[in-house]
């Protein structure tokens, strides 16, 4: 995994991000599968470590215990690929607050993961990756994000505006399926991160709540199959890839609808992309069989 995540420091920048591997053709984001993973190894040491976790532990033995999902955190900031660290950071501590620990450790770990955020940020900021003159990749985003409609920030702020008209020709029940403008070459990255202003633009509002609450019936089931696993393993393996699930999905909608930055983050299982249907759905299958299990029981 750690390999897997260096070898894209070697490969030219996509989007401000160095986070995929070209091999001819084909392309993979090694960091979707290292969030798999984080989720597997965080269900795992949650699992072995509970009956320690319980009790207070030193700052130093939970580095111990959690280093390995915080280097890979750490490899994922380094890509330049600031959404996909937030999401990763922020399942690793929704997955700390629901296990079972002694809250003096969960306070440390939070801390732990705190120091090593801002950390990265002060290596960024040292390299001049993420200031540079105020023309850096994600300074234009926090700009677009304060003001889109800046004439200084026409190009940056293209597919924020974009959205907006996809947004706005959908109304309430759209232009129909299929008679979208915006994805004839107006929106970029309308069949990746942008595609819910396509949906939007297309079948509307309502629309859009369809496609949501079909994402919130999935969640709902993976959370249904944690809650009722008797075994630790599965109960924080499904409540880790449920997190996912939401958390990726709040920053693909907010960032579509600008109510947050935007990050590149692509909606779950709606988005097109290789590398994360394909994780997305091992994660899935491995719910689902947690869930077969819960219904035998």
């Amino acid at each position: 995994m750690v390999i897997l995540l260096i070898i894209p420091q070697l490969m030219p920048a996509i989007n401000g991000a160095k986070s995929w591997i070209r091999i001819g053709g084909f392309s993979f984001q090694p960091s979707t599968l290292a969030q798999l993973f984080i989720i597997i190894y965080m269900a795992f040491i949650l699992e072995t470590r509970k009956e320690k976790l319980r009790q207070i532990c030193t700052s130093s033995e939970l580095l111990k215990i959690f280093g390995i999902p915080l280097a890979l955190v750490t490899l994922i900031a380094m890509q330049n690929d600031t959404g996909m660290m937030l999401i990763t950071l922020s399942v690793i501590g929704i997955m700390t607050l629901c296990s079972n620990m002694h809250s003096q450790n969960v306070k440390k770990i939070l801390s732990l993961a705190l120091i090593a955020g801002i950390a990265v940020v002060l290596l960024f900021m040292l390299k001049g990756a993420l200031f540079n003159n105020g023309t850096s990749y994600r300074t234009n985003r926090l700009k677009v994000f304060l003001n889109p409609f800046s004439e200084d920030l026409a190009a940056a702020a293209d597919q924020v505006i974009n959205s907006y008209v996809a947004f706005g020709n959908g109304g309430l029940f759209g232009r129909g399926l299929g008679n979208s403008i915006q994805k004839l070459g107006y929106l970029p990255e309308a069949h990746t991160d942008f595609i819910l202003a396509i949906i939007a633009e297309e079948l509307g509002f309502l629309g859009v709540v369809f496609v949501v609450s079909l994402l919130l019936i999935l969640i709902g089931k993976v959370i249904f199959s944690g809650t009722k696993s008797r075994n630790t393993f599965s109960a924080m393996y499904s409540l880790g890839f449920a997190s996912l699930l939401v958390v990726q999905g709040v920053v693909n909608i907010g960032g579509v609808t600008a109510s947050i930055p935007m990050t590149g983050v692509p909606l779950p299982f709606i988005s097109n992309g290789g590398s994360s249907i394909l994780i997305l759905s091992i994660g899935l299958g491995i719910a689902t069989n947690i869930l077969s299990h819960v219904k035998y029981l």
